[in-house]
């Protein structure tokens, strides 16, 4: 498989792991509501924390470092260094912008 390629699939993997809003998924199942409706508006973990607590914010916590780490380990095996930065600019990319969420996520 030819380096470009690979950079696709770690660009479109990395984006996508990204858009998995974590505080937007726990505040939903969590508390039954929308972390967006609360405090700053803000998607991200610290708004989550003002609205809900620290307890279940590890959670949150969790799991946006287990999509990063997952991306950047795939994108090294696959990549090497440069594989691993890119995959960490995308995951931002995509915490920022969510494509499951209407672009509407966390401030990076």
């Amino acid at each position: 498989m030819s380096d470009t390629i690979k950079y696709i699939i770690v660009i479109a993997l990395s984006y996508l792991l990204g858009s998995l809003n974590f505080s937007i998924i726990i505040s939903k199942y969590a508390n039954g509501s929308d972390i967006r409706g609360f405090g700053s508006g803000n998607a991200g973990i610290t708004n989550y924390i003002r609205s809900f607590g620290t307890k279940s914010a590890l959670g949150v916590l969790a799991g946006d470092v287990l999509k990063c780490v997952t991306a950047v380990l795939i994108a090294g095996s696959m990549l090497g260094f440069m594989g691993k930065l890119v995959a960490g600019i995308f995951v931002i990319l995509g915490h920022m912008f969510p494509v499951f969420f209407r672009f509407r996520g966390g401030k990076g």
